[in-house]
């Protein structure tokens, strides 16, 4: 609290801009965004391959664990 309530009395901030533009930031977001939704898309897809391949017996049951 106190550390909040310096910087709201001080005559100038503690840092510098950070040099990127709002723009930049939104298409690096939203770049972000779609790289994790294509993982997220590939790990559910060989998620429900493992256990397909469990279900018919494509994989014998020595260690076999599936994946929850």
């Amino acid at each position: 609290m106190v550390q909040h309530n310096r910087i709201l009395f001080a005559a100038k901030l503690d840092r510098e801009p950070a040099g990127i533009s709002l723009t930049e930031l939104a298409e690096i977001n939203a770049y972000n965004a779609s790289v994790c939704w294509q993982w997220r898309k590939q790990a559910l897809g060989l998620k429900a391959f493992y256990k397909e391949l469990l279900r018919v017996g494509t994989i014998g049951d020595s260690g076999s664990r599936i994946i929850r």
